[in-house]
């Protein structure tokens, strides 16, 4: 991690120019872009199709472009906070399923 923090450091923090809001894209148009972004994600969650590398370079820069997706997108948002808050139970799962309580022993012998 110490490395990985050094190689960032030497080039100024700012990635070599590939991210970061001084590399010409405005922080509104990072944003509306991100709408999008996660509207393809949950369509390929349930179809993945095309899978491809990257998607190409494209910046949502008015916020009508970004209202379809945002419509999708923030009523999912919404409803996610929402079910967390009513249903605080998870938190009790969560901290079993993450290694806080000891787990079986079971759960350590492998099958060979």
């Amino acid at each position: 991690m110490v490395v990985l923090a050094a190689m960032v450091a030497s080039t100024g923090w700012n990635r070599n120019g590939t991210s970061g809001f001084d590399v010409g894209v405005p922080p509104s148009a990072y944003w509306l872009t991100q709408f999008e972004a996660v509207a393809r994600y949950l369509w390929l969650s349930f179809w993945p199709h095309p899978l491809v590398f990257e998607y190409g370079t494209f910046w949502v820069r008015q916020a009508a472009n970004a209202l379809p997706y945002a419509l999708l997108v923030l009523p999912l948002a919404v409803a996610t906070l929402v079910a967390l808050w009513r249903w605080r139970w998870w938190v009790f799962w969560a901290r079993g399923s993450l290694g806080f309580w000891p787990p079986p022993a079971s759960c350590r012998a492998g099958s060979r």
